[in-house]
């Protein structure tokens, strides 16, 4: 049962190596790695090339101007040989043994008779101090990640739902991850959790993060995924609104946020926390 597993990188030379061996050194063998070079301009395609002659499970693809990461993301989705397949980030780490068990996480659940279509796994969030682990629900429907992205940043599905949805949106600014897992979800039913830390995510602060950029570019990618789902209710856009003053960005509602909001109507829950983010110090 061959699983790819996809990772875009730029100009990050020095936190390949850990990323790439924890995916490596997986408990199940039969993988094989797709790494997207995004136009790097440091060490990474010497190191990339010396990382694919040591393993022939390697496989490395290279843009010559860098194209983003969903671009970087969607060439390897489509050069995949796997019948499943999953993604990393170029600064995280899996588990030894996390492909192993979402494979027999998503055998028990078909032998169940289960209604799913993709699979996610608790994460532990490392800030290079302390690691604290993620607390997500057992089950989600697309509609439940207008309200939050609770998969987090990978799902493990089958390479060909992947591609039917038409992988990740290159205009999106920003929420990629949210946009394309939505529309998985709406297409083929529910998610379900693998109840297991089985992913480390990097949290530490860093100047590229998206959590550093603009807010125009949240909000733009807020427009986009609501446009693409118009059935949505008002109370639904409120929630997906909401998740631009999350934590991770650090924005606070301003004058022209509370008209875009409440132009989709009141709703006392969501009406109460918008205020909390008005609020919120810090």
């Amino acid at each position: 049962m061959l699983v790819s597993v996809y990772m875009p990188t730029k100009n990050r030379a020095a936190l390949l190596q850990q990323a790439v061996d924890s995916v490596l050194h997986q408990t199940h063998h039969q993988l094989e790695l797709l790494i997207v070079d995004d136009g790097s301009t440091d060490d990474t395609p010497a190191t990339l090339q010396r990382l694919a002659a040591l393993d022939p499970r390697v496989r490395i693809f290279r843009n010559e101007v860098s194209r983003g990461a969903p671009v970087s993301r969607n060439i390897a989705i489509e050069a995949a040989r796997g019948e499943w397949i999953t993604g990393i980030d170029d600064d995280d780490t899996f588990m030894p043994e996390r492909l192993q068990a979402l494979l027999a996480a998503w055998q028990l659940l078909e032998l169940t008779g289960a209604s799913f279509c993709s699979l996610y796994t608790q994460d532990l969030y490392d800030d290079g101090q302390t690691q604290v682990a993620s607390s997500k629900r057992g089950s989600l429907n697309w509609q439940d990640l207008f309200e939050f992205n609770a998969i987090g940043n990978q799902l493990f599905t089958r390479t060909s739902i992947l591609r039917a949805v038409g992988g990740f949106d290159p205009e999106m600014p920003a929420w990629q991850d949210l946009d394309l897992f939505i529309r998985i979800l709406k297409r083929y039913g529910a998610a379900r959790l693998l109840d297991a830390p089985l992913y480390t995510l990097s949290v530490s602060d860093r100047p590229d993060r998206i959590s550093q950029s603009k807010k125009a570019r949240i909000v733009e990618a807020f427009e986009r995924v609501a446009a693409k789902h118009p059935e949505v209710s008002g109370r639904q856009r409120q929630l997906l609104y909401l998740q631009i003053f999350g934590k991770l960005y650090g924005h606070r509602p301003d004058l022209s946020d509370a008209r875009r909001f409440f132009g989709d109507g009141w709703h006392a829950g969501t009406a109460k926390r918008f205020v909390a983010r008005v609020l919120a110090r810090g």
